[in-house]
């Protein structure tokens, strides 16, 4: 008999990097993050690219430092690998989200097409803002006060 599974949640970690934070922001949805019992993590580089003072994030940014990591080695490797390569033009949010994701096993939360594809060849989870939302917050998290 094989041990089967049923993925919680608190199974999946995402990354997001600054375009789903900035849209998040744009949608009013940062009340909502994080979720209960769901890991995230927001790469250092991304949370330099997204906090601007005295804007929404910049505030979400210090309730929730703890969401903020630092590269470690073999992501700080990737991440350079993934920031030199012409073809994809990913920014510094980009490549260094993709690098955390790819090293920590985790889906990456971008609305970038490149950062997309290249996560796909990477073998990397990618999900859209949106489809995060839906995924990761609790419906009634969701529903909007009428």
């Amino acid at each position: 008999m094989t041990d089967e599974r049923v993925l919680s949640l608190t199974d999946i970690a995402y990354v997001l990097d600054s375009s789903s934070l900035i849209h998040v922001e744009r949608s009013s949805d940062l009340r909502k993050l994080p979720p209960p019992n769901v890991r995230l993590f927001i790469p250092d580089r991304v949370a330099r690219e997204v906090n601007k003072p005295r804007q929404p994030l910049e505030r979400w940014l210090q309730r929730h430092y703890s969401l903020v990591t630092r590269m470690l080695p073999d992501e700080g490797r990737d991440y350079l690998t993934f920031r030199i390569q012409p073809e994809t033009k990913l920014d510094d949010g980009e490549a260094a989200a993709l690098a955390v994701a790819v090293n920590r096993d985790a889906a990456l939360v971008t609305d970038d097409m490149a950062a997309q594809r290249k996560a796909a060849s990477h073998g990397v989870r990618c999900l859209g803002t949106t489809d995060f939302l839906r995924e990761a917050v609790p419906k009634q998290l969701r529903m909007d006060n009428l």
